[in-house]
Formats: C-alpha cells, sequence, structure tokens
C-alpha cells in the first residue's frame, strides 16, 4: 500500500465540508421542498429539522472520525465497527454510483446555468460537463494541494451570493412577499416527509470530508471541528436564504420557480445585480463538483488497497505527483457516463436512500466505542440524547420514502445488494492469489 502524503489541513477540511454541501441544493431544491411541505411554515421548518437531524449526526460522527482516524471516512469506519461486508457494501454504493452521479449532475447543472449567459443545444451542454470533468481531472492527477486550496476558493466564492442574497433580501419590502398573515400551517400537509428528504438532499454530502483523513495532518483535531463548524453555519444560511426567498417571491411564487435563485436575485438586484448572483452560484456549483472529485477518489483509492474492486492494483497507485491518479480517472469517467446517458438525476436520488442507511450506521458507531471503552479526543455532547435524535430522524427518513416512493427506494436496496455477490467473487479470488503465493 501506498500512503497518500498528509498535506491538508482544517481550512481544507472545512471548505470540503462546506464546498461539498452548498451546491446546487440549496438553488434548486428550495421550490419542492416548500411546494411538498405545504406551507412556509413547513417549509421553514424542514429545512430547521433537516439542519438538526444533520448536525446531531455530524456531531456523532465527528467522534467516530475522531476514534478511527481511517482512511476512506465512512468506509473506513464500517468497517472497523463491524465487518468488511457492510463496508463494502456502502463503498460499491459510493464508488460507482454515488459520487460520479453527484459529478456529473453537478457539471449539467453548471452548463444549464452557463446557459444564462450563452444559448447551448443540449449537445453542446453535455460536450461542456465532460469538458469540466476532464479539466478538474487533470488538475487533481497534478496536484491534491492545489484541489485542496481551490476548494477554499470556490467555498470562499459561493458564499458571496449567498450572504448577499440574504442581507439584502431581510431588508427588501414588497406587498405580495411573506407577511404573517400567510404564514400558517394549512391542515393538509401530508409531504413533510418528501419535504424533509429534499432538504436533507441540500444538506447531504458533509460525510465526504471523512475520505481525505489520511490526508489530514492532524484529523483527530481538525475533522471534529471542520463537521460541526460547517454544519453549523451551513444550518444558519439554508434557513435564512429560504426565509429570504419567500419573503422576496411570496409563496405561490416560490413553489413556482424553477431557478428561485436567479429570480429572487433579479427582483432584488436588477438584471445587472442577477448576473453577478448567477456567477455566484455557477462558482458554487464548480465547488461541490470539486470537493465530490476530491473525496470520491478516495473511496474507490482505499478500496484498492484493501484489493476490494476490480483492477486494485492499478486503482491503488499513487503517481509521482502523489496523487491517487487510476482512482481520479475511475471517478470521472463513471461521471462522464452518466453525462452521456443522462441517468444522474434518478440515480443520486435513489442512491440518497442506501446513504442514508449507512449514515445511521455509522452515528451508531458512537454506541459501539464507548461499549468497547474506545477513548477520543473528542466526545459527543448530551450523549446519548444527540446520536439518538440523529438516528430517530434518519430512520423517520427511510420509512417514510418507503411508503411514499417504494419504486426508487426498492431500486436503491437492489443496487445495494448487487454489490455482494462482487464481494464474494474478489474475495474469493484474493483467498485464491494469497494460497497461490504462499503454498
Amino acid at each position: 500500500m501506498t500512503n497518500l502524503k498528509k498535506q491538508l489541513g482544517f481550512k481544507e477540511a472545512l471548505s470540503i465540508t462546506i464546498g461539498v454541501v452548498i451546491g446546487e441544493g440549496i438553488f434548486f431544491k428550495a421550490s419542492s421542498v416548500f411546494n411538498n411541505a405545504g406551507s412556509p411554515t413547513l417549509g421553514i421548518a424542514a429545512w430547521i429539522i433537516a439542519g438538526i437531524i444533520t448536525i446531531c449526526c455530524g456531531l456523532s460522527i465527528a467522534e467516530v472520525s475522531s476514534s478511527i482516524p481511517r482512511d476512506g471516512g465512512l468506509y473506513g469506519y464500517l468497517k472497523e465497527l463491524y465487518n468488511e461486508t457492510i463496508a463494502y457494501l456502502y463503498g460499491w454504493v459510493q464508488n460507482i454510483i454515488y459520487y460520479p452521479a453527484l459529478i456529473a449532475s453537478a457539471s449539467i447543472i453548471f452548463s444549464r446555468q452557463v446557459t444564462y449567459f450563452i444559448d447551448l443545444s443540449k449537445t453542446e451542454q453535455k460536450m461542456l460537463s465532460i469538458s469540466l470533468i476532464l479539466f478538474f481531472s487533470a488538475i487533481h492527477i497534478l496536484s491534491t494541494k492545489t484541489a485542496g486550496k481551490l476548494q477554499i476558493i470556490f467555498t470562499a466564492g459561493k458564499l458571496i451570493p449567498i450572504f448577499l442574497i440574504i442581507i439584502i433580501g431581510i431588508f427588501y419590502n414588497k406587498k405580495d412577499g411573506l407577511t404573517l398573515s400567510n404564514y400558517s400551517v394549512p391542515s393538509n400537509s401530508l409531504g413533510f416527509g418528501s419535504a424533509l428528504l429534499s432538504c436533507l438532499w441540500a444538506y447531504d454530502g458533509w460525510i465526504s470530508v471523512g475520505n481525505i483523513t489520511g490526508e489530514m495532518k492532524n484529523p483527530e483535531k481538525d475533522l471534529p471541528k471542520a463537521i460541526i463548524l460547517g454544519l453549523s453555519l451551513i444550518m444558519i444560511l439554508y434557513v435564512s436564504i429560504s426565509f429570504v426567498f419567500l419573503k422576496v417571491l411570496g409563496f405561490n411564487n416560490a413553489i413556482a420557480s424553477n431557478r428561485i435563485a436567479s429570480d429572487v436575485s433579479l427582483i432584488i438586484f436588477g438584471k445587472v445585480g442577477a448576473t453577478l448572483i448567477t456567477i455566484g452560484i455557477l462558482v458554487s456549483v464548480i465547488g461541490a463538483f470539486n470537493g465530490n472529485l476530491i473525496s470520491g477518489s478516495r473511496i474507490s483509492y482505499t478500496m484498492a488497497n484493501d484489493k476490494l474492486l476490480p483492477f486494485s492494483k492499478s486503482l491503488s497507485k499513487v503517481s509521482k505527483f502523489n496523487t491517487p491518479i487510476y482512482s481520479i480517472i475511475l471517478t470521472s469517467s463513471i461521471g462522464i457516463i452518466y453525462v452521456l446517458t443522462g441517468t444522474y438525476e434518478s440515480i443520486t436520488n435513489i442512491c440518497l436512500f442506501s446513504a442514508l442507511f449507512f449514515f445511521l450506521l455509522g452515528v451508531t458507531g458512537v454506541f459501539i466505542l464507548r461499549k468497547r471503552d474506545i477513548t477520543s479526543s473528542y466526545k459527543t455532547p448530551l450523549y446519548p440524547i444527540v446520536p439518538i435524535i440523529g438516528i430517530l430522524g434518519g430512520s423517520y427518513v427511510i420509512i417514510d420514502t418507503l411508503f411514499s416512493d417504494f419504486k426508487n427506494a426498492s431500486i436503491g436496496i437492489l443496487i445495494t445488494l448487487l454489490g455482494y455477490p462482487v464481494y464474494v467473487f474478489l474475495k474469493k479470488n484474493k483467498r485464491s492469489a494469497d494460497y497461490e503465493r504462499f503454498k
């Protein structure tokens, strides 16, 4: 096994946490959140509750990451806490489907936003998306440190439009905007679970920072701080900007909007200001793309070192630039396939359901660590209340999804289970190779 150089610190970890979470979600999911919730009150409540669930999970996972600072993030934690089979199934979903689909999704959304400035055909949009993937893959192959520094820049850049919308939007006054009279709860709000799932999708990605543990200078100290501070800031921003969306557009217009951030920006900043905000949204999407490419490629690299992927010998190699070159190529290549086939949106929705199950196993790991009496420099506050809140919240979303979207939930379970025969095959080959080597 070749170890990657430890060259990432707290700033890079924090920027990846914020960078991969704040992407297209808050800009393109807000309308569906309010539509599913059925009222402004429940819409805002969904963002708050999803934020609390996410923070509770983050506070718990932070203790796990501090106690088990292993490469591969949650993959490494699950292997240590449970067994290799569970870890593999998580890695299977993340490595083969989830991260490549996130990369594809971000690149396509980037291309669509570019059409605000340039008229592009569907084919031209796909070519631009593929070019974006190839360009950043080259940067990641040449230098992890550069990719990390770019993540800091992108994160700072994406926060600017959000802060501007919040600050100016709070003082914006409009007759048909949000008022206390229309800030009410309807009697037939049956879509709250769906609204909560959409919010969790917008919060999703924070666990990815654990994938770079092996490249962090001081993961035991810096990783928990990055997760907790990052998620707390994100929750405040999400709730604030959602309130502004409602205040400026009004509830009905917010539901009807396809580009809610751009529509709000056009109203409060005018055409020139909206153009600058759109550029900021492009930066935000690139930041999520860049962070997911960093994290996603580390999953395949770690699994390859465990000899749990086809062509593990190549995928575990490190280039002369001290980067996991073939793992980056694999993640990017699958992402390009999703761009070409146009299947990225349905795949990400399906796999979010599967990912939630493994996230909850990670949160439950806090109880396992305490039972094993494994000490850590960081302890989950208000234990066991905090991890219980995270587990109950995530369980509610899983159960609700099984009833409200059984088809996609079933597909997610099936895709996860399909990884098991692949795992058995690889383990059998690994045992045969070991036998031939030592007989």
